[in-house]
């Protein structure tokens, strides 16, 4: 018996961040859970609370405007300064109450400009049916 793999090649994801589109070729998403501890009188550990903390969600990709093609630069900075949150949908997740953490835009010369984007969301969730 044999086995096949295929390997496909996915088109970059569109995705709107605010009023922004980029096409997005490669995310990541990372949580953690904070534990706070105290001692006890016996010198063991004892945990006294936890709490998730807010996911941070990296989206990489390719923004395009040939007229005003840094444009995005001056978006991205208008979102991070702003206490606005967003909601960011990417490939069936539902990114909620979602702010900008950080961002690079790279103009290499080229008809578009590389974007990464760094999101902090505390709502992750699917569409509901």
């Amino acid at each position: 018996m044999s086995t096949a793999t295929y390997l496909n090649n996915r088109k970059a994801v569109p995705v709107y961040i605010g009023s922004m589109l980029i096409y997005c070729e490669d995310m990541s998403i990372s949580e953690k859970r904070v534990i706070a501890e105290a001692s006890t009188v016996s010198g063991g550990g004892a945990v006294t609370n936890t709490a998730p903390r807010c996911a941070s969600i990296t989206l990489k990709g390719r923004a395009f405007n040939e007229e005003l093609p840094l444009h995005n630069a001056a978006q991205l900075d208008s979102m991070l300064r702003s206490s606005t949150t967003l909601t960011v949908q990417y490939r069936g997740l539902i990114l909620g109450r979602c702010r900008i953490l950080s961002f690079t835009v790279s103009d290499s010369g080229l008809n578009y400009v590389d974007i990464t984007v760094t999101l902090s969301s505390d709502s992750i969730s699917e569409p509901e049916e």
